[in-house]
């Protein structure tokens, strides 16, 4: 098991062969004949377009049920395959892959702002296009005021800042203002007395 920064995945689920299986169990449970969807029998990029998925799931017969659109149904079919949607659904990226991108993404951003470079390329299998997807949805900002693709840090700490402020002004001095018929299932321990 890999537990990554974005991920936890098994890489050998990531095999070709274990990829196939993956897809005709998926096949299976939608009540699609074996050997329907071809696509899993090819190796398949690291970077899916969500939108290729949905039409070549529509020109292999798999019908969008249950009040999915076809969208839906590619994501669900991602997922399945060990592909993580991204960027509101637009691409789906390969769980490992992923993982490489962040990894290189936040290595990159310890010196601050940072281009896309061949290195980021080559770690997420993909182009400046889908960079400029797929690591906003990891927390890098696309710098505007770059001349070329280039992506800021995320803002270290500025999450748990707001979370300690808010929680600072919402803690209470214990038996100070506290509400006796609290539903908490907590409520309980302010009657407790510890003897010493």
């Amino acid at each position: 098991v890999r537990l990554g920064r974005v991920s936890v995945y098994l890489p050998s689920l990531n095999a070709q062969r274990a990829v196939c299986l993956r897809a005709l169990l998926w096949s299976v449970h939608h009540g699609l004949p074996t050997g329907t969807l071809g696509l899993a029998a090819t190796a398949l990029p690291a970077v899916l377009a969500i939108e290729e998925v949905a039409d070549w799931l529509a020109e292999a017969g798999v019908p969008a049920a249950n009040g999915n659109s076809a969208r839906d149904l590619a994501a669900d079919y991602c997922r399945a395959v060990g592909f993580r949607p991204i960027g509101r659904s637009v691409l789906a990226v390969r769980a490992d892959a992923l993982e490489r991108l962040a990894r290189e993404a936040h290595k990159q951003a310890a010196q601050g702002p940072f281009a896309a470079s061949a290195a980021l390329r080559k770690a997420g299998g993909c182009g400046d296009d889908e960079l400029a997807v797929i690591l906003p949805d990891l927390g890098f900002e696309v710098d505007p005021a770059a001349d070329q693709l280039s992506f800021l840090p995320p803002a270290a700490g500025q999450r748990g800042k707001r979370r300690r402020g808010k929680a600072k002004s919402a803690r209470r001095k214990p038996g100070k203002g506290a509400d006796k018929g609290n539903d908490s299932p907590f409520s309980k321990l302010q009657d407790l007395t510890i003897a010493t």
